[in-house]
């Protein structure tokens, strides 16, 4: 199990969706399921995916979410038949999750 937390400078165009949607495909990364949910306070793209790998397919769980014109990006990656469980510690790691210095989101992420 592997959990990451990333930030870049937001894109100049798009929406939130359309960037995560952009990222995962580069990724290589093949959605099963997205939606909104709210972290921190800001509505942010959450899924999950199926990335292949050496070892088998690895479940990626992701949210993506703008603040202040960067784009944040949570994960947490385990292989295909530990992914259950490690459920919760996503749920509790999202619903944890804050922003130190909060500045605002300036898009939808626009399902």
């Amino acid at each position: 199990m592997a959990g990451v937390f990333a930030a870049r400078p937001a894109y100049d165009d798009g929406t939130v969706h359309d960037w995560a949607t952009y990222l995962l495909n580069h990724n290589q990364l093949q959605p099963r399921a997205i939606g909104c949910d709210m972290i921190a306070g800001v509505r942010a793209v959450v899924g999950e995916a199926v990335q292949p790998s050496d070892l088998g397919p690895m479940v990626v769980r992701f949210a993506f979410l703008e603040d202040g014109n960067r784009l944040v990006n949570l994960m947490l990656t385990a292989p295909e038949l530990l992914a259950d469980s490690v459920r919760d510690a996503w749920f509790a790691m999202l619903k944890s999750f804050t922003l130190e210095t909060p500045k605002g989101s300036r898009l939808t992420p626009n399902p």
